[in-house]
């Protein structure tokens, strides 16, 4: 039972809460005596009344006549002074019996409200992929090979680099990738953290020392939201880089492949060092100048309507696997970024043709996009 309360301040609401106390919200209108909330409540509980939960106590009086509580119902029963003797403990019972239900619920606020601050932190650092997945550069997970749209969010991880440009990852993904390359085995060590050795998998920049951090926080959280889920320890190891790029072209080719296209991986895999540069050179003057596109009409075929937009130097900095690796990232987005299968199919003929002048058994099958080009 809650005994009635003076009442103090006329400007605050007089409702009395599920858990005694006073609602803390002001008076809806100046002169009337509850909030917006309580003042559209029929049956209200004041402040300056007492407050008896009977039904606890028509709870309880079951109880214990289910228990086979015979002595309790006897002297009600017999002896009215014993009844009501029998009443106020059964009332007491059933008082202590909703402070406990009052203290767990309690308990239960607190805990669903730090949960979602922890979940509303984790998205944060998500980046800004979380919100837009449109917004990542690259379509696929480069460990798992799922598509961007389909990881789930619980799961999913972007980070931006230097130059602007964000990339989508699976959080697992980024976990393998940081212990393979930098040797860290545990998100809580940074000891041994080297800032050259954590690079963009696909452009080979150094993400540095603030982006591990945050990732390391994350991935925190991340175990604690999954309750250390760890779905990934029966898949194979991690793909080497050869492996990597093999996958890749063949994912690139078949794609070129669908769009009404005749390819064969081996035109990409002969050329060497030199013409790996040129073949660059080749695709951003044809997709930038020579085929006299307008940009709204390159950004029809890819998302930010440049190609290989990094300086030069980036990428004769880079060794085969990784110049490969990168120019194959390019390629992708050609083919899969269009909005309509005519938009994706002028970025396999921008790649074809660039090969045409590289690549003889290319320009075979290939004469007229080879004549094109002069």
């Amino acid at each position: 039972m809650f005994s009635s309360e003076p009442i103090s301040d006329p400007h605050i609401c007089v409702a009395r809460k599920a858990d005694g106390r006073r609602c803390v919200n002001s008076v809806f209108v100046v002169g009337e005596e509850y909030c917006g909330v309580h003042r559209k409540q029929k049956k209200i509980n004041r402040i300056d009344q007492p407050f008896t939960i009977r039904r606890r106590v028509k709870k309880v009086a079951e109880v214990a006549k289910a228990s086979g509580d015979k002595a309790s119902g006897d002297k009600a029963s017999g002896d009215k002074a014993s009844g009501d003797k029998a009443s106020e403990a059964l009332q007491d019972k059933a008082d202590n019996e909703y402070s406990k239900d009052i203290k767990n619920s309690c308990a239960e606020i607190l805990q669903a409200s730090i949960w979602r601050t922890v979940v509303q932190k984790a998205n944060r650092m998500r980046g800004l992929g979380f919100y837009n997945r449109n917004a990542c550069n690259n379509r696929q997970d480069m460990f798992l090979f799922d598509s961007i749209e389909d990881i789930h969010p619980v799961d999913f991880y972007s980070v931006t680099d230097a130059s602007g440009f964000t990339y989508g990852f699976h959080i697992e993904t980024m976990y393998q990738y940081i212990s393979k390359t930098i040797g860290i085995t545990s998100p809580t060590v940074t000891s041994g953290f080297k800032p050259e050795l954590f690079l963009n998998p696909y452009t080979k920049t150094p993400f540095g020392r603030k982006v591990f951090n945050e990732f390391k926080n994350l991935y925190c959280l991340y175990r604690i939201l999954t309750k250390d889920r760890s779905f990934l320890q029966d898949a194979p190891s991690i793909l080497s880089p050869e492996q990597h790029m093999s996958h890749t072209l063949t994912r690139v080719f078949q794609k070129m492949d669908e769009l009404n296209n005749y390819t064969n991986t081996e035109w990409f895999l002969q050329m060497n060092r030199a013409k790996l540069i040129k073949f660059i050179y080749g695709v951003r003057e044809l997709f930038e100048y020579r085929m006299d596109l307008p940009f709204a009409r390159r950004l029809q075929v890819v998302s930010t309507g440049r190609v290989f937009a990094l300086p030069v130097s980036r990428y004769t900095a880079m060794n085969d696997t990784d110049l490969r690796l990168c120019i194959l990232a390019e390629c992708e987005k050609l083919v899969s970024e269009g909005r309509t299968k005519d938009d994706r199919y002028l970025g396999s003929l921008v790649i074809l043709t660039a090969l045409t002048e590289l690549v003889p058994k290319c320009a075979e099958a290939y004469p007229w996009l080879l004549q094109a080009t002069f």
